[in-house]
């Protein structure tokens, strides 16, 4: 079923992959602590800083 066809009739809809993917961030969030004692806070990074952006958009991350 389409998912928008069942939100409008009421039902209940859950975002299973998005949770997936708050579970991913936060246990990175966990590991980056334990392994390099930096304790990121997601609040405080700059999504539109050009640099960061320009190193998502080439690729050059890993993981």
């Amino acid at each position: 079923y389409n998912m928008k066809d069942l939100e409008e009739a009421g039902l209940l809809k859950m975002d299973f992959l998005g949770l997936r993917t708050l579970s991913i961030i936060d246990s990175t969030l966990e590991q980056v602590k334990r392994n390099h004692g930096v304790d990121l806070d997601m609040d405080e990074i700059d999504f539109s800083d050009p640099a960061t952006y320009e190193l998502f958009c080439k690729g050059h991350t890993q993981a």
